[in-house]
């Protein structure tokens, strides 16, 4: 990397590390080496593949212009809290417009400081209104009641005197006839006073129905006018100052929301980034968002501790491992201690913070220069935002509870002393003097900063994939390559030594057995000529028993040897399988590694050829003729200087005598016969074996390839990271 552009640096970071990958990418010979490079050049584009993502999303949210304060810390720290603040001190464009919204809703509706006590006064009236229809409901129920039993009294009483009636004598009839008087009328003589009863509760009913239509309607016009008072309300709570600030519940903010505020003309951006203790998959893409684009990020705490660490066993990351994680790249990190002030008393202490919090504020930082360096931490801020934020505006609804505090803090001190109690305004000109300052350095900075830290981390990846993987899987293997070797030379020794040993003792029991039994004829005073034959014929039998018994007793060394051959390769297989089952599990790798252990090795195969290869061991040469003619030879010279004057004991004992010398020769020559083409065929042997220990070794160099080539990476990606750095302490 010559140059970096502060526009392409993150394009080019990935444009570089594309070369390196294309490095991996080597040619060989070897399939077996092709193969296990594949391996490492998988892991690397599996780790690229994850870099480049996050070099986009870093592309796609750098800011190059304006400098990037993001406020960042735990649910219900206060971060909305000091962001407003700083939005109503500064003039922030947005907070202006709300403001002037706010107070048009006053002026329109003639909102004061008794706009809303309005609302007991109506409450109250509702709640007599609905006293006054409660009990007029009761005594609707009641005359109701009691029409319906002067009603039932009625129906019963008429049909006793419509019996009466009929029992009227004619001619009372006939007069009622002639007068036209209906038998209602005559009903109506005889109930007169449960009549009248039944006309005063209509009466009652209707005067109810009246006065229920008057209570609604009274009820109808408060609550018209409560709801136009709750419509005011509603529109102030919107547009009133404060309204960014949550209720102390998780997630109230859950988007990234950015204002810009004006220092003596330079702008700069304050982030306001969800809680990091929230539910993680609805903010930890706003959270990552924000400190990807912020320059400047301001840690706000309510406590005076060391954030929280999270539980290893359970997996589950506490303040300390997030802030890690999510602040890491960051070049400028601050702590802003918030403490939490909501009376008058605790102002007039005289130092905000007390030696226990002093302590305690030292203990914090040791731990966030911990964890994330001092080139990145830049140290803490104390100061109380809630009466800050309070005293700083009076756009607040007139009966809330902030409204309320902020006449409760007036009352003691000035907005301008409650500013310097707070250290609010020591914070205010830190940004001032401190951070603002050198804007365009530290956007500059802050931004290489964050794509040299995915590229420190992609070479601690590609490190770690070495150290805790490779390595450790080279020296396994490299280990058992070795032992497997030294087991199949170890059996290979012991096969030349039996079989050795077998062929050698085979012989000279041949050998024995052949002087037994010519002694035996020369104790027979045997002649000459017979002793010839004899010789010849135990020699002849001899070398046969040796061709026979021998095959079969090393072809029971071979079977042991075959056994122990497979034995071992089994194992080799076995414990190398292990190794590379055991390295993809290392460290959550996620892939398998592709090394071929196998290619090119026919276990069965190659014992066949070293059974068939038993045969070649003893066949007879040529030279075996020669021995027997050499005997022959011999007698003949023995006949021809034994002479018949002679004693017949001393006869056998020159039989003896040249008998023992010709069959230590005659064997002797056969014993080193057999040593000799032993010697030849296990020089083949060993020729067969010395492939299959270079196969052992196999493993072993490819996974050396793959070190060699993730080394050579990290070696690669640590010069990039140099260059950025350089860059960076050059702008």
């Amino acid at each position: 990397m010559k140059s970096i552009s502060p526009e392409s640096i993150y394009k080019e970071v990935s444009s570089e590390i594309t070369l390196i990958l294309k490095s991996l990418e080597k040619e060989s010979e070897s399939i077996e080496l092709i193969t296990a490079l594949k391996s490492g050049h998988d892991q690397f584009k599996k780790l690229k593949s994850e870099l480049d993502e996050t070099l986009d999303h870093l592309e796609k949210n750098a800011e190059w212009n304006n400098l990037t304060i993001a406020f960042y810390g735990e649910t219900n720290a206060g971060k909305s809290t000091l962001i407003e603040t700083l939005r109503i001190l500064f003039g922030e464009k947005s907070k202006l417009y709300q403001q002037k919204i706010f107070l048009q809703i006053c002026e329109e509706h003639k909102v004061d400081d008794y706009f809303f006590d309005k609302c007991e006064t109506l409450k109250e009236e509702l709640s007599a209104e609905d006293v006054q229809m409660d009990k007029l409901t009761l005594q609707f129920m009641k005359s109701n009641s009691k029409r319906k039993i002067f009603e039932d009294e009625l129906t019963s009483k008429s049909e006793q005197i419509k019996l009466k009636i009929q029992n009227i004598p004619f001619w009372r009839r006939v007069v009622h006839f002639l007068w036209k008087i209906p038998e209602k009328e005559i009903l109506k003589s005889y109930f007169k006073d449960l009549n009248n009863s039944l006309d005063e509760t209509s009466r009652l009913l209707m005067s109810y129905n009246s006065e229920k239509s008057a209570i609604i309607k009274r009820i109808e016009l408060i609550e018209k006018e409560l709801h136009g008072i709750d419509l005011v309300a509603k529109e102030l709570e919107k547009y009133q100052d404060g309204s960014i600030i949550g209720d102390g519940q998780s997630d109230f903010t859950r988007d990234l929301i950015s204002y810009e505020i004006n220092l003596n003309g330079n702008i700069v951006i304050l982030l306001d980034v969800p809680g990091i203790e929230g539910k993680e998959e609805l903010v930890y893409v706003p959270i990552m968002k924000a400190v990807r684009k912020a320059h400047v990020v301001f840690y706000v705490t309510r406590k005076a501790v060391p954030p929280q660490k999270g539980d290893i066993k359970t997996g589950n990351k506490g303040t300390l491992e997030k802030i890690k994680e999510h602040l890491g790249a960051q070049t400028e990190v601050w702590t802003i201690f918030n403490k939490s002030i909501k009376s008058p008393e605790a102002l007039r202490t005289p130092s905000l913070i007390n030696n226990s919090e002093s302590e305690s504020l030292k203990v914090l930082e040791d731990e966030m220069r911990k964890q994330l360096g001092d080139k990145h931490y830049a140290g803490s801020f104390s100061l109380s935002a809630y009466p800050a934020f309070v005293t700083s505006t009076k756009n607040f609804i007139p009966n809330s509870q902030r409204n309320k505090d902020r006449n409760k803090f007036l009352s003691n001190m000035t907005p301008s002393q409650i500013l310097q109690k707070t250290e609010f305004r020591s914070f205010t000109q830190k940004i001032f003097s401190d951070i603002a300052k050198n804007a365009q350095k530290k956007i500059l900075k802050s931004n290489f900063n964050k794509a040299n830290d995915v590229v420190v981390k992609l070479k601690e990846s590609v490190s770690n994939l070495n150290k805790i993987t490779f390595k450790p899987l080279f020296k396994n293997l490299n280990h058992q390559a070795y032992d497997s070797t030294n087991q199949l030379e170890s059996a290979t020794n012991s096969l030349k030594k039996n079989i050795e040993f077998t062929t050698l003792s085979l012989i000279n029991k041949k050998r024995e057995s052949v002087r037994r039994k010519i002694y035996e004829c020369i104790d027979q005073n045997i002649e000459n000529n017979d002793l010839r034959s004899s010789l010849e014929k135990f020699i002849k039998i001899g070398m046969d028993e040796i061709e026979i018994q021998i095959l079969e007793k090393i072809e029971n060394n071979f079977k042991t040897f075959e056994q122990e051959v497979s034995n071992i390769l089994d194992q080799f297989q076995e414990h190398v399988q292990e190794f590379l089952h055991d390295a993809t599990k290392a460290e959550n790798m996620g892939f398998n590694l592709d090394i071929n252990i196998k290619s090119g090795f026919n276990k069965q195969g190659f014992i066949a050829s070293i059974i068939g290869a038993i045969g070649l061991f003893f066949i007879p040469g040529p030279g075996w003729v020669a021995l027997v003619v050499g005997v022959l030879g011999v007698v003949i010279s023995l006949y021809k200087s034994v002479k018949s004057f002679f004693s017949s004991d001393y006869k056998m004992a020159q039989q003896r005598k040249m008998t023992d010398e010709n069959i230590v020769k005659v064997f002797g020559s056969i014993e080193s016969s057999y040593i000799s083409q032993l010697k030849k065929n296990t020089d083949k042997l060993e020729q067969q074996l010395s492939n299959i220990k270079t196969r052992f070794w196999i493993p072993s160099q490819q996974v050396e390839q793959v070190t060699l080539s993730l080394k050579n990476s990290a070696e690669q990606l640590d010069n990039i990271s140099k260059t950025i750095i350089k860059k960076i302490n050059i702008e």
